[in-house]
């Protein structure tokens, strides 16, 4: 069933239902509007999602700035502000994607020809559904702990993976490892910072496994600072 309550578990709705309504269309009284919403609605949402975290890097980056510049030691590196980020949906942004895809979804359950195997797909039943594993993509959520440089992270979007791992990496670097992994819909992690007793900016990203093997696509990166 989708999670309407959180914005990944709608998103990760809306990617299986946007993969599978051209195929169950018909059982579920759905048309070509309603393919279409779908699909604005599921590419709108996943922009505004990519662009928010660099959005939050864009303001600490600039009011790090602001700190250093006015309140830092004489001589101090000020350093650079980074390029603004830019938002450009793919298509028109329409106001009410929860509220669209809840209409739609009862509207899909009521309709006189739905099969078991349409509600599977369109995830409106309590099974998961069954999808191609290589267009699986996670959605990765973190929340720093207020000291440790521990965070606690959500998972949405798993598909039949069996277990992630959370690949992590500092500011200005290249290199990415491995920071933690788990099997259910949350986890912690925890860093070893590069100052100890300062807040460490790290890139975060998510790999799903299942067999031991990389499984589907690697979330999208979110940016996450870790306090002492």
């Amino acid at each position: 069933m989708p999670n309407y309550k959180t914005d990944a578990g709608l998103l990760e709705h809306l990617q299986i239902q946007k993969q599978n309504i051209a195929q169950f269309k018909t059982e579920a009284g759905a048309d070509t509007v309603d393919q279409q919403e779908i699909t604005e609605d599921c590419d709108n949402m996943q922009a505004i999602m990519d662009f928010c975290p660099l959005a939050d890097e864009y303001k600490t980056n600039a009011f790090g700035i602001k700190s250093t510049l006015i309140r830092g030691e004489i001589g101090a590196a000020v350093g650079t502000l980074m390029s603004a980020p830019v938002y450009a949906p793919p298509f028109a942004p329409v106001a009410g994607i929860e509220k669209r895809s809840r209409e739609r979804d009862g509207r899909f359950k009521r309709s006189k020809t739905i099969t078991q195997a349409a509600l599977l797909a369109l995830d409106l039943t309590d099974e998961p559904p069954n999808i191609a594993p290589g267009t699986v993509r996670p959605t990765l959520e973190g929340f720093a702990a207020q000291t440790g440089y521990e965070a606690a992270i959500v998972v949405a979007n798993r598909g039949k993976s069996d277990m992630w791992k959370v690949l992590g990496r500092k500011m200005n670097s290249e290199k990415w490892s491995e920071l933690g992994s788990g099997t259910g819909k949350s986890g912690n992690v925890r860093i070893t910072p590069t100052a100890e007793g300062q807040p460490e900016r790290m890139e975060l990203m998510l790999q799903l496994y299942k067999a031991n093997e990389p499984y589907g696509q690697p979330s999208t990166p979110v940016y996450l600072t870790f306090n002492p």
